[in-house]
C-alpha cells in the first residue's frame, strides 16, 4: 500500500499531474473494492458507517484532486482553498489514509 502512494507521487513527477490522477483512480477503486468487501464481511454498526466514512473521505480528496488540477492547468490558479496550494500534491496521501482505515476496520470489526 505504501508503494502505491510511492509510485503514485513518481507517476505525477515523472509525468504530470493528470497520470497522477490517474494512478490516484487506481488506488480509489482499489479503496472501493476493499470497502465493499469489508462492508459485506461486518455486522456491526459503527464498522459499517466507518466504512462509508473512509470511502466519502477517499472521495472526496479525489474530487478535490481533479478540480484543483484542472483548475491550474487552465488558469493557474486553484479553485478550491488557494491559501493551501500543497494540499493538491498531498491528495493521494489522504486517500491512502482512509485505505489504512478500512484495513483497521476489518481487524477490528470484521467475522472470520
Amino acid at each position: 500500500m505504501i508503494l502505491t502512494v510511492i509510485l503514485i507521487y513518481g507517476v505525477g513527477l515523472l509525468f504530470g499531474i493528470v497520470y497522477m490522477i490517474g494512478a490516484s483512480l487506481f488506488l480509489l477503486v482499489w479503496l472501493f473494492k476493499n470497502g465493499e468487501e469489508i462492508f459485506r464481511n461486518v455486522e456491526n454498526r459503527f464498522g459499517r458507517v466507518a466504512i462509508l466514512v473512509n470511502v466519502v473521505y477517499a472521495l472526496f480528496w479525489f474530487v478535490f484532486l481533479i478540480i484543483n488540477s484542472y483548475s491550474y492547468d487552465q488558469t493557474g490558479v486553484y479553485v478550491l482553498l488557494p491559501q493551501f496550494p500543497g494540499l493538491t500534491n498531498l491528495s493521494p496521501l489522504l486517500m491512502a489514509t482512509s485505505l489504512f482505515g478500512l484495513i483497521n476496520i476489518r481487524k477490528m470489526y470484521a467475522k472470520g
